[in-house]
């Protein structure tokens, strides 16, 4: 709990007055997916520096697309399309 609000075990009395079950659930998960989003995230650059310094040819990377069956349409585009879909799901 102090890793996800950042707070010493002192001040975790605050957050739970504070705070209901679902905000700390969610925090607790974003916090969680945050950080393996970073991991993977530097486990693949370090295994394409690794591959490059190896003499590795660089590796195309392609664009992910909508899954299939699902009309890319409905996905955002653009950043201010992103926003836009963040703010109407978020206020």
């Amino acid at each position: 709990m102090c890793w996800v609000f950042d707070v010493s075990p002192s001040q975790l009395r605050g957050v739970f007055w504070s705070n209901s079950h679902r905000d700390v659930k969610m925090r607790m998960r974003l916090k969680a997916q945050f950080q393996q989003v970073m991991i993977v995230q530097q486990y693949s650059t370090i295994a394409s520096i690794i591959s490059r310094a190896l003499g590795g040819k660089p590796e195309k990377r392609k664009r992910p697309g909508p899954p299939k069956g699902l009309d890319e349409k409905l996905f955002p585009q653009t950043e201010q399309e992103l926003r836009a879909v963040f703010q109407r799901a978020f206020g």
